[in-house]
């Protein structure tokens, strides 16, 4: 039974969310990680086979529902580097182009799922259906990877150059992110190994799924912490604002 480990991993981005939702407005700067844990959400809940067999008794092929996880997958690796590329490099300008990378991987998952023999043949698995669907799990893999990859570029750079001047609580936070990204390499990178070399395929689906919950946790533990220290910060430059405006400074 997959359900409750799909459950609990929706339920700690769901948390995520809720204590980030405040800062929505206020802070725009927060959008990216918190969309990202909606989509975390998502995915887990449309990962549950419960799920994935009513959407294929009610929609018009099948492995609908597959697709439109692997889409949310995709939509929540560009937000991960929307959220590294603002946050961590100060590049919003690069923002565009990792829509336009998003983009063009959705529409080869979306190219790929229908010229297989996905939409007529239920599987449990669509990468084990041969041909396109080999080119499916790639790119969905291969997205996974680069977008993780990203996060544990940035982590490791900034580890390297400024570790010891991080506070404890940020080194707490930016190892988090760094271990949520390392299991979102290894679950990635697990997919494509699986369709393309399985006779070193050494992980068994239940370890499989283990690394996609502990991905989730991470992130969610990670964007948890993230949100409570950048909020901390947000407060202590106020105060000193307002003390600076009223000629008192902070003790």
């Amino acid at each position: 039974m997959t359900a409750p480990y799909y459950l609990a991993a929706c339920c700690a981005a769901t948390v995520a969310v809720a204590v980030r939702l405040p800062g929505w407005r206020r802070d725009p700067g927060t959008r990216p990680m918190t969309s990202a844990m909606a989509g975390f959400a998502i995915f887990a809940i449309l990962r549950i086979r419960g799920v994935l067999d009513f959407i294929g008794d009610t929609a018009p092929g099948h492995n609908l529902g597959a697709l439109a996880s692997e889409l949310v997958a995709i939509a929540t690796s560009r937000l991960l580097c929307v959220h590294v590329a603002g946050q961590a490099w100060g590049r919003r300008d690069l923002v565009p182009w990792i829509g336009a990378a998003a983009a063009i991987a959705a529409l080869g998952v979306v190219g790929s799922f229908a010229a297989s023999d996905a939409p007529t043949t239920p599987t449990r698995l669509i990468g084990d259906l041969g041909g396109w669907a080999q080119a499916y799990a790639t790119i969905g893999g291969s997205v996974t990877v680069i977008a993780n990859g990203t996060v544990l570029g940035t982590v490791l750079y900034a580890a390297r150059h400024g570790w010891a001047g991080f506070a404890r609580t940020d080194r707490i936070a930016l190892s988090l992110l760094g271990v949520a990204a390392v299991f979102g390499i290894i679950w990635g990178a697990n997919r494509i190994v699986r369709i393309w070399v399985p006779a070193v395929y050494g992980f068994s689906s239940r370890v499989t799924l283990s690394l996609g919950v502990a991905t989730v946790f991470a992130y969610s533990a990670y964007a948890i912490l993230n949100y409570w220290l950048t909020a901390r910060r947000d407060r202590r430059v106020r105060r000193q604002q307002e003390g600076a405006q009223y000629g008192w400074q902070e003790s």
